[in-house]
């Protein structure tokens, strides 16, 4: 598959939670290779509940109907470790990790999962084990080497989402799902994030992004394009200049008036 191609294709996909909440109403989007695509929009938008519909996280809490295909293949009855093993990758607003195990046995979990499934992983992952060279380089770039043997329990949240992420990494995933990974950071935390973000585009030139944030400066900087949603459907859809510029959107979520 060469850049430019569609790795991700979403039909009129639906979200009805178990209460009745309809979440997601009808959206359609694409993902190419080696895009980056920013997801935006108010507390309640239905951000979060695309994206873990896309992961197959929201089997027994919703009802969920539309299609969902990866690379052409139709996943929308898989279970969230196949689609895992056909190159999905997803961080959570709150870091999901084990507070008993150190990072390098998260890294390790991961490699396992990706290659065997996490089957008798526990054996596994508490004998020896070394870094691989694209490992070595993940933990590298998000500063995580001082850390390694250290339980996550001891780890400040910032910390913690750079180890989901080092693991999600370590997966080698096709295509990323980043939710909200600078919520509760300050302007300085939130710089190295995007640092963090081009330099892995650098090394994984095939990977595609998919970035639910809040923060604008965030996504102007690193999307090359933005979805909107509003009340569970998508108003708008462009390069964040014209999502910037979309006067239902200046109204709706960035706070301007049409003639602002």
């Amino acid at each position: 598959m060469t850049a430019g191609e569609e790795v991700l294709a979403v039909s009129d996909l639906d979200v009805r939670y178990r209460s009745g909440f309809q979440a997601v109403s009808g959206v359609s989007l694409s993902l190419a290779r080696n895009e980056r695509l920013a997801v935006i929009g108010p507390n309640g938008a239905g951000k979060t509940s695309l994206v873990s519909a896309i992961c197959g996280d929201l089997r027994r809490k919703a009802s969920v109907t539309g299609d969902l295909r990866i690379e052409g293949r139709s996943v929308a009855r898989r279970r969230p470790h196949v689609r895992a093993r056909m190159g999905l990758g997803r961080t959570y607003q709150v870091a999901q990790v084990f507070p008993g195990m150190t990072v390098l046995e998260h890294l390790a979990l991961a490699r396992i999962a990706r290659r065997r499934g996490v089957g008798r992983w526990l054996r596994e992952v508490k004998s020896e084990f070394e870094l691989t060279d694209a490992e070595a380089k993940v933990i590298d770039l998000l500063g995580l080497r001082k850390v390694l043997t250290q339980r996550v329990s001891q780890l400040g949240q910032g910390d913690l989402k750079l180890v989901e992420l080092a693991a999600t990494l370590c997966a080698e995933p096709q295509i990323l799902l980043l939710d909200e990974p600078t919520a509760g950071m300050g302007s300085r935390e939130a710089e190295n994030v995007c640092e963090v973000i081009e330099t892995i585009v650098a090394l994984r030139p095939s990977l595609s992004i998919i970035l639910i944030e809040h923060n604008m400066d965030v996504v102007f900087r690193v999307a090359q394009r933005a979805i909107v949603m509003h009340q569970g459907r998508v108003i708008a859809d462009g390069t964040p200049d014209d999502v910037r510029a979309d006067s239902e959107v200046r109204a709706l979520y960035l706070g301007y008036h049409a003639g602002a």
